[in-house]
């Protein structure tokens, strides 16, 4: 992505935590000075702040809401936030929420984020979830996180999973799913995530975007 920053959004379950942590790993990898700002309150226990010795060991700074790991259900957005707007070294990405909780606070950046250069806004897409099953409440769902956010969604990103039971077959249903949606909005399939295994039975070409390696990290019945 060519600029500075990048918000992972989309409803709960779409796996959208998993993909920001590997987008972050990769490009820490990729020898990238990074910086992964959480902002899901709607469910703390799988947040990525509970990743942070495995992110914060591979380099990656990570900002979480306050008291995300403390038990105390008043998460809020930490002060620290703003830093990254004064530390133009690093590329940031930013965990959105999958409730208007989190697209209100990301609202809170956007003119800072606008001063920056703007941000890709990823849409994750998990076509197997209940509330996004077809084009239009996707697409429902979507203007409503942009109208919260006060940013524009940029690309789809194709996390068509079923949890462990996901196989190439699912990636590939995906994919339709995420082109008609980027169709309604005007944008591209940029990104599918799939584990290794799942990628290495995939025929090349067979999906839209550019891969990003995961790992299943929370409960299957979260992915469903």
């Amino acid at each position: 992505m060519a600029k500075r920053m990048t918000v992972f959004c989309g409803n709960f379950g779409s796996g959208k935590t998993e993909l920001a942590m590997a987008y972050a790993k990769q490009l820490a990898k990729q020898g990238e000075r990074v910086t992964l700002v959480d902002m899901d309150f709607v469910n703390p226990y799988f947040t990525s702040s509970h990743q942070r010795e495995e992110l914060e060991g591979m380099g990656v700074r990570l900002i979480g809401p306050r008291y995300s790991t403390t038990g105390v259900d008043v998460p809020s957005l930490s002060p620290e936030v703003f830093s990254v707007f004064i530390q133009k070294d690093a590329k940031v990405i930013f965990d959105l929420g999958g409730d208007p909780i989190g697209a209100v606070a990301m609202g809170s950046l956007a003119s800072r984020i606008e001063q920056d250069g703007g941000a890709e806004m990823l849409f994750v897409l998990n076509p197997y979830r209940p509330l996004v099953r077809d084009t239009k409440s996707a697409k429902d769902l979507l203007l409503s996180i942009q109208q919260e956010s006060h940013l524009t969604a940029t690309a789809i990103v194709n996390n068509a999973n079923l949890g462990a039971e996901t196989q190439a077959e699912h990636l590939i249903y995906g994919d339709g799913a995420a082109k008609a949606l980027a169709d309604e909005m005007g944008i591209t399939v940029a990104y599918f995530g799939a584990t290794k295994e799942v990628l290495e039975s995939l025929e090349k070409g067979a999906v839209s975007g550019e891969p990003i390696v995961v790992e299943r990290l929370n409960r299957q019945e979260w992915m469903l």
